[in-house]
């Protein structure tokens, strides 16, 4: 909503009395708003509900969802219901209320983005990350001096190499001391 209202403001024009959006079409979509139900997912209200929560006329109501669909706040698709009438000429539907959803500008979605900051990982993600962490100590632990620092540098560069001779080396020396002990460290 405040990203609808702050859009709105800075694409003013000097001198005229609204915005791309106008005062009614922001008052519309903070009333589309409170009407959603969030169990479901659903927002279809009718014209005339709108019209008169917001004691608008129904011509501003409509001229108010156009301007929002077309700055990108707001979409919806027209629904039909077929009826039995045989006496009917032409198709035999009636229409019912439309079906909203909302949406959200490029330029209004960096401006949440940068309104609200990163928010925390998702639990999932924390739980992988952590299981990844575990599985890769664990790997690391049953390796060679040689293949861990082949891992940590990466394995083309020059720091790689030379950390990968070192390992050699020292694999090589606890391979030559009983146990596979420090000899300095005994006696």
């Amino acid at each position: 909503m405040r990203a609808a209202e702050v859009y709105d403001r800075k694409h003013k024009i000097a001198g005229k009395r609204n915005g791309p959006l106008g005062a009614i079409g922001v008052d519309v979509l903070r009333e589309l708003m409170r009407m959603i139900d969030f169990k479901t997912g659903r927002l279809e209200p009718a014209i005339a509900t709108l019209a008169e929560r917001l004691r608008r006329s129904r011509g501003a109501i409509v001229s108010a969802l156009a301007r929002l669909k077309d700055h990108g706040f707001l979409n919806w698709i027209r629904r039909f219901e077929p009826i039995e009438d045989p006496d009917a000429f032409g198709p035999q539907v009636k229409q019912v209320t439309n079906a909203y959803w909302f949406g959200l500008p490029k330029e209004a979605a960096d401006m949440v983005r940068r309104m609200m900051g990163k928010g925390p990982l998702p639990d999932d993600e924390v739980t992988r990350r952590k299981a990844d962490e575990e599985q890769t100590a664990a790997m690391l632990a049953t390796v060679s001096a040689e293949d861990l620092a082949a891992f940590r540098a990466g394995n083309e560069s020059p720091l790689a190499k030379a950390l990968a001779s070192l390992g050699r080396r020292v694999d090589l020396s606890n391979a030559n001391s009983p146990g596979g002990q420090n000899p300095s460290l005994q006696g």
